[in-house]
């Protein structure tokens, strides 16, 4: 239910959202992407040639697969990448609902420590889902004894899906980090309620739809909020969801810094 609030609302403003920072994680799932394709068409030609057992064979694919990021690497670009959308969030919270209500200095350490665990995990999926696409590929290619050039088409399919399913892993990650770091800041300015905003898009989904500009509270997710109808959430808690939650600014709270 949506919650109550007496007389008219104070509302702050609409909060940008992070494109700046969604190009740059859809460039690192392209990188990570095609370091994985090129290591798939290799590896899948070079298991052809060997005639192996197709589950070893396929186990083989997903060994290989599972280490060509660098974790050393990957945790310096997801503590770059997650740092810039702190201060982008910060930012625009603060532009958001201007002097009236008094915000921390900075986005809380754990939190970003958090969220850098969940952007390193989810580009890690990358490869792995390349290698789940890439597996019956092989799998069926050495139990009917084909050859590289007989799968080359169906491979190509195969790695195409993931492409696009990586730089949609890529961008989704972001709007819920953008999400979960934009809660924590209206919260600790004692911020409890919000409007739903929907964001005006062919792709929103129906049930956000319909929680257009009504009022609800961040600790009580409406039904509906969430990746299906009957799921509850907040706005940006689904997958790719660019819906917004524009603040009630508490009443009580005054100009303070």
């Amino acid at each position: 239910m949506p919650a109550k609030s007496s007389g008219k609302p104070r509302e702050g403003k609409p909060s940008p959202l992070p494109r700046s920072i969604e190009a740059d994680a859809v460039r690192q799932a392209n990188a990570i992407f095609e370091r994985a394709k090129r290591q798939t068409v290799a590896a899948v030609n070079r298991l052809l040639k060997a005639q192996g057992a197709p589950a070893e064979a396929t186990k083989q694919l997903q060994r290989e697969l599972a280490n060509i990021v660098s974790s050393d690497e990957l945790s310096a670009w997801a503590t770059e990448h997650v740092g810039r959308l702190s201060v982008l969030v910060q930012r625009n919270v603060a532009q958001q609902i201007g002097g009236t209500v008094a915000i921390q200095s900075q986005v809380p350490a754990a939190l970003r420590a958090r969220i850098v665990r969940t952007v390193i995990s989810t580009m890690r999926s990358i490869p792995q889902s390349v290698a789940r696409r890439a597996s019956p590929v092989l799998r069926t290619a050495l139990e009917q004894g084909l050859r590289g050039e007989d799968i080359a088409a169906e491979l190509s399919e195969s790695l195409g899906i993931s492409e696009r399913q990586a730089r949609k892993t890529a961008v989704g990650g972001v709007l819920r980090a953008n999400a979960e770091i934009t809660r924590e800041r209206h919260q600790s300015a004692g911020i409890t309620n919000y409007r739903w905003r929907s964001s005006p898009d062919a792709l929103t989904r129906a049930w956000h739809k319909k929680l257009n500009n009504t009022i609800q509270s961040y600790d009580s997710p409406p039904l509906g909020g969430g990746g299906g109808p009957k799921d509850h959430g907040n706005p940006g808690s689904a997958d790719t969801c660019r819906c917004q939650a524009i603040p009630i600014l508490p009443t009580n709270l005054g100009s303070k810094r």
